[in-house]
């Protein structure tokens, strides 16, 4: 795809899947010293399971957190069936909603960085993430997710030290990325998989419309 720089690629799920990284450009400061760039992610399925998709992908340099098309999806994901033939030059084309979407998210993000979070507050917003996916009877509280974010949030996150990320919605969001990226999923394909495909990617995206409601 001209304009992007492919960087990273690799094969999901047994390689029924394949994907790749295309960098978009160097990236930008959420706060100083916080750097996220944007990429286009391209995803595939050999038998045929998934339709292949661009979309935009943010990725945070120090922890490798992502956002995937988090900002509107019905404007950030491009669709191609199997059956459809794929013309590399309209999908360059059509990306060029990526270019909004990245202002988009940097401007989005940068309002959650200057927006402090109390403890209460990072309680209620993660109870209300976990609600739809919580089917166990102990209280979401309790949960192993909800503990395991708070204690992210807490400080316990990689990025948690740089200077204006503790203690804010920034804070909040990259504790879930870092649940879901790095934490989650029996193995490296399956916890991929589900941060940019599946439970993972939809948990995520939840996370940053009520952090940003």
């Amino acid at each position: 795809l001209g304009g992007f720089t492919m960087e990273t690629a690799g094969a999901l799920s047994y390689g029924r899947r394949v994907w790749a990284l295309a960098k978009v450009s160097e990236g930008a400061d959420i706060v100083e010293g916080d750097t996220v760039r944007p990429y286009v992610l391209l995803g595939t399925s050999y038998d045929g399971t998934m339709a292949t998709i661009a979309k935009f992908t943010s990725v945070r340099v120090v922890c490798n957190n992502t956002i995937t098309a988090a900002v509107n999806n019905s404007e950030s994901q491009i669709r191609v069936l199997h059956s459809e033939r794929f013309n590399a030059d309209d999908v360059r084309l059509q990306l060029g909603i990526v270019a909004n979407q990245w202002e988009r998210f940097l401007v989005q993000s940068r309002k959650l960085a200057g927006e402090t979070m109390t403890g209460e507050q990072a309680d209620e917003f993660v109870t209300e993430l976990l609600k739809p996916y919580h089917t166990g009877k102990i209280e979401i509280k309790d949960s192993r997710a909800f503990k395991r974010i708070i204690e992210l949030f807490n400080g316990r996150a990689i990025g948690s030290d740089i200077v204006g990320v503790a203690g804010t919605r920034w804070a909040a969001l990259n504790a879930v990325t870092e649940l879901v990226d790095h934490e989650r999923g029996r193995s490296d394909n399956t916890r991929i998989e589900s941060a940019w495909f599946g439970t993972g990617a939809a948990l995520k995206n939840r996370a940053l419309e009520l952090l940003s409601a």
